[in-house]
């Protein structure tokens, strides 16, 4: 109740529980919307699947598909990255069809840049909505999520399994060692929820 008193604005996410702030698209998190409804028995959390994921299509680039990090931003960072995560398990559980949509536009992007430059971990942020040139960062910040979304197609098949060995090989605890570019919580986090997705361990603990 306190989430969508402070942070629900009609039928979508807003930046938080302050004002004026920006929009970030990547707050849509639509596969959990139907449990918050189940566990508050207020249906109208429904109403922010397709909320969310009509604002996050329509901020979606033309070619591309990327999304910039917020409507005052012209670049795919470190927020917008989440998002192809988050539809991508949407998708998962529950076939959404506006999902499906997004992902149909950004998917073919990252899937098709990979595989033309020498698999996964030539995707890096950040990128700007043109898709070119890509920044310096590869890491499972990335790759987490743009595996998470390439399960929406079984064509994907051979991106995500090189995107499995990726991660597999690339996440590793963070140490006060390492570069800002590279393996650290954030990269870890992400690429972890990208290996627990595509094994198949991440499970909906809503049904059980």
């Amino acid at each position: 109740s306190a989430i969508k008193s402070n942070e629900v604005s009609g039928s979508t996410v807003m930046g938080g529980d302050f004002t004026g702030g920006p929009t970030y698209y990547d707050y849509a998190a639509p596969a959990y919307y139907p449990a918050f409804a189940t566990a508050s028995a207020d249906s109208s959390w429904t109403q922010l699947v397709g909320g969310e994921l009509t604002q996050l299509i329509g901020a979606q680039n033309g070619t591309t598909g990327l999304t910039p990090d917020s409507n005052g931003s012209n670049v795919f960072g470190y927020d917008a990255v989440r998002s192809p995560w988050r539809v991508g398990f949407d998708y998962c559980l529950h076939g959404t069809a506006q999902s499906q949509t997004y992902l149909s536009k950004v998917v073919p992007f990252l899937v098709n840049y990979a595989t033309s430059n020498g698999g996964p971990s030539s995707l890096k942020l950040t990128i700007p909505l043109s898709g070119s040139p890509m920044g310096s960062d590869t890491s499972g910040t990335i790759n987490g999520p743009a595996a998470i979304g390439a399960m929406m197609a079984a064509a994907n098949q051979t991106f995500i399994d090189d995107s499995y060995t990726y991660l597999a090989g690339t996440i590793v605890p963070e140490t006060s060692t390492q570069s800002a570019i590279g393996p650290n919580y954030f990269s870890s986090t992400l690429g972890m929820i990208g290996l627990l997705t595509l094994s198949g361990n991440f499970i909906d603990y809503t049904s059980l």
